[in-house]
């Protein structure tokens, strides 16, 4: 043992394991999350998660994520060439998803062409696109401007004549992309690349 490994192994010692434990949460933080929620961290669960959480604002299907997933897996090979993750199938992204969803770590996104998810649990606002059928969140400062527009006072207002609790508030916006202008079709800057390779192309060889 050298004297590094000595030392590290002391230092863990003298503080209890505590330090352990914040690079656990540094270097895993799904695992950290899961733990708090009362979800017990499986490898699959954390392998989910994360890659919901990386795809912040992009709100992938189950289906996306479990491409991602398993072609990430596929990548991961020991230098013998053996796989060192095994794939997840779409069965357990759709059972951990809604075991997310339950712990309060993400939301659906219900759309004609099925369901979306989000890692993002705050109140904010969607803009659903019928061009492609997306899903994108609206600029926060924007979409804190609409929630505020609400105002508590009309939220009290829905729990006292309804007799519920408001627990949270999910606005989702409805549009399609703006076509683009004759004039930005046609200004310069946007035409420079195709006129280069047309003189490109009428150079003689």
């Amino acid at each position: 043992m050298d004297r590094g490994e000595y030392s590290t192994r002391a230092i863990l010692a003298a503080n209890n394991g505590r330090i352990v434990g914040t690079l656990c949460e540094i270097i895993a933080p799904e695992r950290a999350i899961l733990e708090q929620r009362g979800v017990r961290p499986t490898r699959q669960r954390i392998a989910i998660l994360a890659a919901l959480r990386a795809c912040v604002g992009e709100h992938p299907t189950a289906e996306e994520l479990h491409r991602s997933i398993n072609a990430d897996a596929d990548e991961a090979h020991s230098p013998r060439g053996i796989r060192s993750r095994r794939a997840i199938s779409l069965a357990t992204v759709y059972n951990t998803l809604e075991t997310l969803q339950l712990a309060g770590l993400c939301r659906v996104l219900r759309t004609a062409h099925g369901r979306r998810w989000d890692s993002g649990t705050h109140d904010h606002v969607h803009l659903r696109l019928a061009d492609d059928n997306s899903v994108e969140d609206l600029p926060a400062e924007l979409g804190r401007r609409l929630l505020a527009a609400i105002g508590p006072e009309l939220l009290r207002a829905i729990e006292r004549d309804l007799g519920v609790t408001v627990d949270g508030v999910s606005i989702e916006l409805e549009g399609r992309r703006a076509p683009r202008s004759p004039v930005e079709v046609s200004r310069p800057e946007a035409d420079a690349p195709r006129r280069a390779q047309a003189r490109t192309l009428l150079q003689p060889t």
